[in-house]
Formats: C-alpha cells, sequence, structure tokens
C-alpha cells in the first residue's frame, strides 16, 4: 500500500480531484485489488483480514492523502457482510463493478434532517441506520457536494429522499452499525497518524535545507522543538492505536473509551503537527504552490466529519466514567500485545532483596523524583551490586543484562519509591561515552560511574542564544 499510494495519489492527482475529493482512477486500482473488502469476511468474498491490517492500510492512505471514502467502504462493506442477506451480497457484488460506491452515514439518520456524509458526493448508494433498521438509500438525484476544503467528498445527505433498500433491523442490526462507526474512527485515526507523520517529514526536510543567519531553520529550538513533540505525539498515537486494538480484542472494559480516546488524540495530533509544519515552511507554506497546505487542510476536515473531535473525549469520558455502553467491532487477528515480556526475574528478585537491606524508610527519600532524593550509601550499595546499570558491561560496572532483565529491574525501583534523577542523568552520560568518548575517558569515568562512586550532571551550551 505504500507504494501504491505513493505511486497513484501524488500531490498532483490529489489537487486534480479537488474540490470534490474524489480521484475515480485511483477508486478503481483499489478495487482491482480488493483493498475495500479486506475487512469483509472470506464466506461474504471478501479477503478476511485483521483491523490492524486495514489500520496499517488507512495509515498509508493518510499518508499520501488518497482522495477516494477508503475508511467508509471498509466499515459499511464490513456491515453488510456482517449482517448478510440477497440484498447485502448483491450491493456488495455491486462495489466490485469500480463504479459503485458505498459511503456511511455517521450518525443515526432522521427522515428529512440533513447530516454531512463523507463519500456521499459520489456515492450510488449511503449506508445508514435510523434507529430501527440498517438500510442502503439510493439518491434519486445528485447528492449537494458543498465546496470544501478538506477533499473528502462530504455530500449533504437528506434521508428519506431516496430508494431504500433494508438490509436488516432489531438488535443486531444497531448493534452491528454501532461498531461499524466505531470502526470507522479507528480507520481514520490510522489515517491521520499517517497524515501527521507526513506532514513532519516534509517539514523536517525542509528545515534542514532552508537556512537563515547562517543555519538551518532546524537548528533553532523555536522550529525543531515543537516539530521535535509533534513526532513524539504521533508516534505515540500510533502506539495507542495499537494498543486500543488489543483492548478491543481482549473486550477490556475500557476498550470503548480508548477508540474515543484515540479518535480526539489522532484529530488534535494531526491538527497540530501540520500547523507548525505549516509554520516551518513560513509564508511558502500559505501559497497553494506547496503541498504542505494540502495536508494541513485535511487534518482541519477529515474528523469534522463526525461533529467536533473534542466532544469523542465527552464520550470517553461518560464511556470511561459513567459505563456508557459502547459497540465493539471484530477486530480479527492480532499478532501484537502490550504484555510485559517474561524474564528477568532473577535480577528483579536481587534486586528487591538489595533495597530492602539498604532502604530505611525513615531516613530515604521516597516517591520524590528530585535530586534531594539521591542518596549517597543507597548509590553505592546498587553501584557495588552492578545494579546501578545493568545494562552495562561489566567492565564499566554493569551486568551486561539483556533487555528483560534490566526492565525487570528498573521496575523495582519505581515499586520501592527510590528513582532520584542523578542516576538517570549519569546514565545518560554514560551512554553518550560509551559510545562516542575516546577509551581514556571511557576508563577514567565510567567505572566509577557503573560502581557508584561518582554522578554526572548535564551542561548545554547553545551558541548564541545562552546555556543551561
Amino acid at each position: 500500500f505504500q507504494r501504491l499510494f505513493a505511486t497513484e495519489s501524488t500531490a498532483e492527482r490529489v489537487r486534480a480531484a479537488e474540490p470534490t475529493g474524489f480521484d475515480a482512477a485511483l477508486w478503481r486500482e483499489l478495487i482491482a485489488i480488493d483493498a475495500p473488502f479486506l475487512r469483509l469476511s472470506e464466506e461474504a468474498g471478501g479477503s478476511g483480514m485483521g483491523l490492524f491490517d486495514a489500520c496499517l492500510m488507512m495509515e498509508e492512505a493518510g499518508r499520501k492523502l488518497a482522495p477516494v471514502p477508503l475508511a467508509e467502504a471498509v466499515a459499511a462493506l464490513r456491515l453488510l457482510g456482517e449482517l448478510g442477506g440477497a440484498v447485502a451480497q448483491e450491493w456488495i457484488e455491486k462495489v466490485r463493478d469500480g463504479e459503485t460506491i458505498l459511503a456511511l452515514a455517521l450518525r443515526q439518520t432522521v427522515a428529512g434532517e440533513a447530516q454531512l456524509c463523507p463519500g456521499a458526493a459520489v456515492a450510488s448508494g449511503i449506508v445508514s441506520f435510523d434507529g430501527k433498521a440498517v438500510v442502503i438509500e439510493v439518491p434519486t438525484s445528485p447528492v449537494e457536494a458543498p465546496h470544501t476544503l478538506g477533499g473528502a467528498a462530504l455530500g449533504v445527505y437528506v434521508p428519506g429522499a431516496g430508494e431504500r433498500h433494508v438490509i436488516a433491523s432489531g438488535e443486531k442490526a444497531s448493534a452491528a452499525w454501532a461498531a461499524a462507526i466505531e470502526e470507522w474512527k479507528l480507520l481514520m485515526a490510522s489515517a491521520l497518524i499517517g497524515l501527521a507523520q507526513q506532514g513532519l517529514a516534509m517539514a523536517s526536510e525542509y528545515a534542514a535545507e532552508r537556512e537563515a543567519f547562517g543555519q538551518p531553520i532546524g537548528a533553532y529550538q523555536g522550529i525543531g522543538h515543537p516539530l521535535a513533540d509533534d513526532v513524539i505525539n504521533a508516534d505515540g498515537g500510533r502506539l495507542l492505536l495499537w494498543q486500543t486494538l488489543r483492548a478491543v480484542a481482549d473486550q477490556h472494559a475500557e476498550a470503548g473509551a480508548m477508540i474515543s480516546q484515540v479518535f480526539w488524540w489522532a484529530n488534535r495530533t494531526a491538527t497540530t503537527a501540520v500547523a507548525h509544519a505549516l509554520h516551518t515552511f513560513g509564508g511558502y507554506g500559505l501559497t497553494e504552490e506547496y503541498d504542505i497546505q494540502l495536508y494541513h487542510r485535511r487534518a482541519k476536515a477529515w474528523g469534522l466529519a463526525l461533529g467536533d473531535p473534542q466532544q469523542e473525549l465527552v464520550r470517553a469520558g461518560r464511556r470511561q466514567l459513567l459505563g456508557e455502553h459502547a459497540s465493539l467491532p471484530d477486530v480479527g487477528t492480532l499478532a501484537i500485545d502490550f504484555e510485559p515480556p517474561t524474564g528477568g526475574e532473577a535480577l528483579a528478585t536481587e534486586t528487591r532483596a538489595l533495597f530492602a537491606q539498604v532502604i530505611d524508610p525513615q531516613k530515604h527519600v521516597l516517591h520524590d523524583h528530585s535530586f534531594e532524593s539521591h542518596a549517597w550509601d543507597v548509590h553505592h550499595a546498587l553501584g557495588e551490586a552492578r545494579l546501578l546499570f545493568p545494562a552495562w558491561p561489566q567492565e564499566w560496572g554493569g551486568r551486561g543484562a539483556d533487555a528483560d532483565a534490566v526492565r525487570a529491574s528498573h521496575a523495582v525501583w519505581q515499586e520501592v519509591g527510590y528513582a532520584p534523577p542523578s542516576t538517570s542523568v549519569t546514565r545518560l552520560v554514560g551512554d553518550a561515552v560509551m559510545l562516542f568518548g575516546t577509551q581514556e575517558l571511557k576508563e577514567e569515568v565510567l567505572p566509577d560511574f557503573g560502581r557508584g562512586r561518582s554522578t554526572a550532571c548535564l551542561g548545554y551550551t547553545e551558541p548564541s542564544c545562552g546555556s543551561d
């Protein structure tokens, strides 16, 4: 999908698809490889793949701003396959012709009450739920396509004005439709994360080549720090999305709240990240010739199809704190988890035993992550036991321990409540010396660091703009 969208969803193609936001040729390419049918069960003629796979696809679609209603089609086709029946199967087969497009109404419909619907501007049928039944409504006249800046083929859908095909009714239909909306949120969160990451990549590349006052502009904190924060937020959003999928797969009590949270977070991150990217380009960012403005507009617009994303955070609160029910999609196969790996128990036990010997709650400052909580007697004892930096080689005062053992040992520090920053700062300096220091420097300082005989501090000197 990365190769496909890089080839078939270029900036030129994205521009050509405006203002509606639909590229018919790209849609046919996706139909040819069964992309919209990724989540449809094999029994219904689809690929039967998991939601994790679909999210990876949507991340790449978002990275290249693919101007097709892909998330809507994936969720709608999955819904039809789950409900089944002759009418649903007939529409599934229609979509295969490359000309029939299904949109998904994101809110429960009321006859005559218009709602904005992504993909409806080009849709042959709109899958919706009226409180009683899931239906496909075929517009009798072209759906109004307002001129927008978001490129999502938004249409003004007025329920009840077209030809209705009932798919299913009752509690099963209601729950399946609600789960499809939750699936759409996860798919769009993926697209927004991909969008944010690509926008940041573009800004970083520009900041590395554009110079001001003899320096690349990325060297200035006012440019680099906001982008660095955004990178962390985008990467964190991706991990939160994966963790949410794991929670849904496990039917975790907070899974519904997490879906709302990650949708809100992805919208917030994309909006902020691309705004900073736009600012990085300066005046160029405001011109239509530069691609970053394409990302800026879509970061704002995509999530608005469901309403103000901030309201999704309110929904998360209702789900988590008030027990509001959420219908969860079936995520399918998911080969990822967030449980700590096993291993390292022996080192953890040894670390716990040493703390029991040397920690005096009446004497030592615990649960206070400040430099004042550093205690030399504890530091010396940990160093002599080679437990300060167990990942370090033995020659520098460590154990040469693997990552699982190190994690287990460090978890004991948090468990006990002894975690002065002086130790982590010394580790940071020691790691840098280990990587970049001369042999003479390594021999001079690393054994004392590792055995707890000395600590390190950090000094930041920045040319022409002060120092810490």
